[in-house]
């Protein structure tokens, strides 16, 4: 699944933000949150939730590094939540006769 691809490629940079914040456990959450949404152990809003919070966590810190693997942490967990949107539109506009395509 795509947000288990997501968590994989920014567990990678994570080392990145850990150097300059460990006692922060946002990024990490986050990431652990799109793979337990992956396995269907969590639904989107808690994920995005947690995607927030990886945002927010780099806000926190100044180094760019840090903050680019925050913010990759983040993005890996939103991921849930744009996938949601995308299969929303796939089946809004795959409806025959459904005129109104953006309710």
């Amino acid at each position: 699944m795509l947000a288990v691809w997501a968590a994989e490629c920014a567990e990678q940079s994570l080392p990145l933000f850990e150097g300059q914040a460990a006692a922060d456990p946002r990024p990490r959450e986050a990431l652990a949150g799109a793979r337990a949404f992956a396995r269907g152990e969590l639904r989107i809003d808690p994920v995005r939730a947690l995607a927030a919070a990886a945002h927010a966590a780099a806000r926190d810190v100044t180094d760019p590094p840090a903050i680019a693997a925050a913010r990759a942490a983040g993005h890996a967990a939103a991921v849930a939540h744009m996938a949601s949107h995308a299969l929303g539109a796939w089946v809004r506009t795959g409806q025959p006769g459904d005129g109104d395509q953006h309710r």
